[in-house]
């Protein structure tokens, strides 16, 4: 249980955001949009995007040093997104001053990196969350919630893939140096797809991987997994951001059991059932994006961090754990480890040790 060291009252809640790349700034449009929030303060070394955020609202506190808004400003949340290998210090910082935190993913470079940061939150038991946020995407909702009437029977066969048109020359900036994002497209892209996967079959015990570097020559381009689950059920992952003709995120979980068919992509849910089930009727289900819509009450970057923020500040203001936690971007981590270990030493599988994990699948 969270602690309830901390009282907030029926006002907004306070956020600060830490880092004003594109997402960020996303995100800082997001908090002050809503009604439950209000942005109060921005830190980032660079004046360029923090300057112009003054002009509009000269009641945002501006900081070039994160440390420095966390310790002068009376903040009810925070939102980090910065490069990779700030993740872990900036979290702890907030761990250390009970201040509520959502971390873009992924967690930190390596899980070893984090183990910290996970000893903190032990000790500091305050509202944190990791941002995979294809959790809040409509149509892998209803995908988690058909899996779980088990209508599909058995399960034989999972496979899912991840793909952008990202990539096809050598890349610029810190995304693409391993000392400060992590690696490539496995942690960056496949990491949403793994987190994914462990929501809808459970934590994985075991990982065999394999990364390919075509344009880019210290990070990975490809990059294939086969997970087994602590359920007994193997997934397969593929996912690169050098596929073209990919506008945007191409995200799809295929799934083949031993009643039928389910197929999760962004904008479907494709369901066939040999047999009828109480909750669905044999043959082919389709569910478009139409039929799943929710009504978001502002919609900035599309309504899945419309609702995983939402997620976050009712976390917040219950003083209740929110999902995806810290623990569970850990395990992500820990695959994502596991992936890139098993390639170097020639694609064999690699055992993850779950005995120290909270579970919240």
């Amino acid at each position: 249980m969270i602690s309830e060291n901390k009282n907030y009252n029926e006002n907004k809640l306070r956020i600060g955001v830490i880092g004003l790349g594109r997402m960020g700034l996303m995100h800082a449009a997001l908090f002050n949009s809503l009604p439950e929030s209000k942005l109060v303060a921005v830190a980032d070394p660079s004046n360029f995007p923090s300057k112009p955020l003054g002009i509009i609202n000269p009641s945002i506190r501006i900081f070039q040093d994160a440390e420095e808004m966390l310790a002068n400003c009376e903040l009810d949340g925070v939102l980090i997104s910065t490069p990779v290998l700030m993740h872990v210090p900036l979290s702890i910082s907030c761990a250390e001053k009970n201040i509520p935190f959502l971390l873009e993913k992924p967690l930190s470079i390596n899980s070893a990196e984090a183990l910290p940061l996970i000893s903190k939150l032990k000790e500091n038991h305050i509202t944190n969350m990791i941002g995979y946020v294809y959790r809040f995407l409509d149509s892998f909702v209803k995908g988690k919630e058909i899996l779980e009437t088990n209508c599909l029977g058995n399960i034989q066969r999972i496979s899912a893939n991840i793909y952008i048109s990202q990539l096809f020359q050598k890349g610029k900036g810190w995304r693409y140096d391993p000392k400060v994002s992590g690696g490539g497209v496995l942690i960056s892209l496949g990491s949403h797809i793994i987190d994914l996967l462990t929501w809808y079959f459970g934590p994985v015990k075991s990982v065999v991987g394999k990364v390919k570097s075509v344009y880019s020559p210290d990070i990975d381009d490809f990059a294939h997994l086969i997970m087994e689950h602590n359920s007994n059920k193997t997934s397969i992952i593929d996912c690169s951001w050098s596929v073209r003709f990919k506008r945007k995120i191409d995200v799809k979980i295929d799934i083949l059991a031993d009643n039928g068919t389910l197929i999760v992509s962004e904008d479907m849910v494709l369901l066939y059932l040999d047999k009828p089930s109480k909750d669905y009727k044999s043959g082919k289900t389709i569910f478009n994006a139409n039929d799943l819509f929710r009504p978001a009450p502002i919609d900035i970057g599309t309504p899945k961090f419309t609702f995983q923020n939402i997620h976050f500040l009712d976390s917040i203001r219950k003083n209740t754990e929110a999902d995806p936690d810290i623990m569970q971007g850990y395990h992500v981590q820990q695959i994502v480890d596991a992936g890139y270990k098993s390639s170097r030493e020639g694609c064999i599988p690699v055992q993850i040790n779950l005995n120290n994990n909270k579970s919240r699948n």
